[in-house]
């Protein structure tokens, strides 16, 4: 991400019902609660990219990058006495599954996608 210019960012975001990061970053807690909603993010201009740190998800944390043709999602080392044991998974409506951390090339996604816990054996 060096290479990308500088980035904004946001040192923490608790997900609580209702909550919306929506817009530049993409992301929306949806209706159902099952998984955080993923519409295609954007970049503001003059931005090499957005990098959301500490978000706070089903009891663990992860960090949310986002350039203009990748977004990048990195769980954070679990702390101590963390019970988050669950993998998250990003979801797309194609059905494709990408478990965490992983880099995925923006155009290649099919938004709508969801990010929440793996379903089955990954």
């Amino acid at each position: 991400m060096t290479a990308c210019g500088p980035i904004v960012g946001s040192e923490r975001f608790n997900f609580n019902a209702g909550l919306h990061i929506q817009g530049f970053g993409g992301l929306m807690l949806g209706a159902s609660q099952d998984a955080l909603r993923l519409s295609r993010p954007t970049v503001p201009e003059r931005t090499g990219g957005l990098r959301f740190r500490g978000l706070d998800y089903l009891g663990g944390s992860l960090t949310y990058e986002l350039t203009n043709t990748t977004m990048t999602f990195t769980p954070s080392p679990a702390s101590t006495g963390s019970v988050a044991t669950a993998k998250l998974c990003v979801t797309e409506a194609s059905g494709k599954v990408h478990q965490l951390p992983a880099t995925l090339v923006t155009e290649s996604v099919s938004f709508p996608a969801g990010l929440g816990p793996c379903v089955g054996e990954m």
